[in-house]
């Protein structure tokens, strides 16, 4: 699982649940993340062995604060875990860890 927050220039602001997504969807910036979030997905991707990679949290630059959950997690999946499946909707073949989209 790949997870981080959005970078940018334009400004970070808090994501309200609660107001029209569609305007959500329109607004400049990025989203601020609750890096409490990327530690739950950790540990359950940990709990299940599924590698897990952080690439960064919410910041003007990629790559900012890739060790905020205390290092840099940069896990792969070993090469035979990779499969060829189909995709249901359209047969065209898509990489995956041994799990059908």
């Amino acid at each position: 699982m790949i997870v981080g927050g959005e970078s940018g220039t334009n400004p970070e602001y808090f994501w309200n649940p609660k107001a029209d997504w569609r305007k959500e969807l329109n607004t400049p910036g990025r989203r601020t993340m609750w890096v409490g979030w990327a530690a739950k997905l950790r540990n359950l991707c940990s709990e299940a062995g599924v590698p897990f990679w952080f690439k960064q949290i919410t910041s003007g630059h990629q790559g900012r604060g890739s060790d905020a959950l205390g290092r840099q997690y940069r896990e792969l999946p070993p090469p035979h875990m990779l499969k060829w499946a189909e995709t249901a909707e359209h047969g065209d073949l898509i990489s995956v860890l041994g799990v059908r989209y």
